[in-house]
């Protein structure tokens, strides 16, 4: 599989899916942990001897998706009567100013946090507070990317098919 890495939003491989695995490196024994059983052996508590690899750099890429994904998300919430519609209409209100951030690319990632979900998450409670907290309820971290992700190749595909 090849470490390609997405540097524009018209190219896109799914060797990302592997690219893109948080990576351990253990300093101590010089090797990178990918299984389980290595990870098990690391130890942890020893934050000079661990080194977390992010993609950040990547996410970025899946800004608009994941915004586009969480905004559909929050109409399903809401028709459900999962969430109240008050906070279902303030997170859809405060989602689409973080999309027209992303579409002014004025929407910076922050690499202290984790991953493009966290930083919607987090820049979405900045926007509009607690309700913020609702947005990912019924639905994991693999839901997202999986989304993202789709999302993403379509408009791959339709930008490359023209």
């Amino acid at each position: 599989m090849s470490k390609h890495k997405c540097k524009s939003k018209k190219t896109f491989s799914l060797s990302i899916l592997f690219y893109c695995s948080p990576i351990i490196y253990d300093r101590e024994e010089k090797k990178t942990c990918r299984s389980e059983t290595d990870r098990a052996k690391t130890d942890w508590s020893n934050s000079e001897r661990v080194v977390f690899r992010k993609c950040i750099e990547d996410d970025a890429h899946f800004a608009m998706e994941d915004v586009e994904g969480s905004i559909a998300h929050t109409k399903m919430l809401k028709k459900q009567g999962i969430i109240p519609s008050s906070s279902a209409d303030n997170i859809d209100n405060g989602l689409q100013k973080l999309k027209t951030q992303i579409e002014k690319g004025e929407f910076k990632l922050n690499p202290a946090l984790e991953d493009v979900h966290m930083n919607v998450e987090s820049k979405l409670k900045e926007l509009i507070g607690d309700d913020a907290d609702y947005l990912h309820t019924g639905r994991s971290r693999n839901d997202q990317v999986a989304l993202d992700i789709t999302l993403h190749t379509i408009k791959a595909a339709k930008t490359s098919a023209t």
